[in-house]
C-alpha cells in the first residue's frame, strides 16, 4: 500500500511524544504546563515542522505556510502566547498589505484575525484603554493628530461600509476621523453600538509624538445605557 504525503509513522510521531511528555511528568510528579518551554513544545515542533512555540501557535490559529507562521513572530517582535494571538488579532489591512508576503497569504492573515477574540468578558467592562490604530495610513489623519490634546474628547461611529472589517468603529476628532478602535474591542463592542445598548465617552489620555503623526492613547467610559 502507498500513503500519500510520505510515511504514515510521520503521524504518529506526535501522538508519540504526547505519550512520553505524559509519562515523564508522571515519573517526577510535575505537571505538563511546569515543563520548560521547548519541551512541552516538542509536539507542536513536530507537528507543524517549525522551532519555535509561536509560530506553531499561528499554524493552530489558521496561518496556512511554515514561512508565514515565522515571519509573524518576527514582525510581532517576538512575541508569544496571548500577546502574539493579540497582536496578530488588531493587524490592519493596511498593516497586512506591506508584509512581504503574497496576495493568497495576506488574505488568510486577514480571515484569521477577523476571527480572533483575545479577550472575552462576561460582560462589558465599563472601561476601556487602548492606542489608536491605522492613524498612520492615512495623510489627513496624520495631520489632524498632530494637533490632538490630553484631555480632549472623541466620538467614536460604526463604519457599515468596510469591505474588510464587518465590526469596523472609526474614531472620529468633530467630524473628522482620524483611525479606528482595535479589533479586539470593536470586535466586542459593535454589537452594543448596532443595537444603541450603551453610549460611550472618549477622553485623550496620553500622546506619543512621532516625526509624522502623534499616537493617541484613549480611555472609553460608558456614558450610559439605555
Amino acid at each position: 500500500m502507498r500513503f500519500c504525503g510520505g510515511s504514515p509513522l510521520y503521524y504518529l510521531y506526535p501522538w508519540g511524544i504526547t505519550s512520553f511528555l505524559t509519562i515523564l511528568c508522571y515519573k517526577f510528579e510535575i505537571e505538563l504546563k511546569d515543563l520548560p518551554e521547548n519541551i512541552k513544545s516538542l509536539t507542536s515542533y513536530v507537528k507543524y515542522g517549525l522551532n519555535n512555540s509561536t509560530s506553531c501557535l499561528a499554524r493552530s490559529l489558521g496561518i496556512k505556510g511554515r514561512y508565514v507562521s515565522t515571519y509573524l513572530y518576527e514582525k510581532s517582535n517576538y512575541l508569544t502566547g496571548k500577546a502574539f494571538i493579540k497582536w496578530l488579532s488588531n493587524l490592519t489591512n493596511e498593516e497586512i498589505d506591506i508584509f512581504d508576503v503574497s496576495d493568497f497569504d495576506k488574505e488568510n492573515i486577514s480571515n484569521i484575525s477577523l476571527k480572533l477574540t483575545p479577550n472575552s468578558y462576561r460582560e462589558i467592562p465599563d472601561l476601556f484603554e487602548f492606542q489608536v490604530k491605522g492613524t498612520v495610513f492615512n495623510d489627513e489623519w496624520c495631520t489632524a493628530s498632530k494637533t490632538i490634546k490630553i484631555g480632549e474628547k472623541l466620538l467614536i461611529q460604526r463604519e457599515y461600509d468596510n469591505k474588510f472589517d464587518p465590526s469596523a468603529i472609526q474614531v472620529f476628532r468633530d467630524s473628522n476621523p482620524i483611525g479606528y478602535i482595535p479589533r479586539e474591542y470593536s470586535k466586542i463592542l459593535s454589537a452594543e453600538i448596532d443595537i444603541e445598548e450603551t453610549k460611550y465617552n472618549l477622553v485623550v489620555s496620553n500622546i506619543s509624538e512621532n516625526e509624522n503623526f502623534n499616537e493617541i492613547k484613549v480611555k472609553m467610559t460608558t456614558k450610559f445605557k439605555y
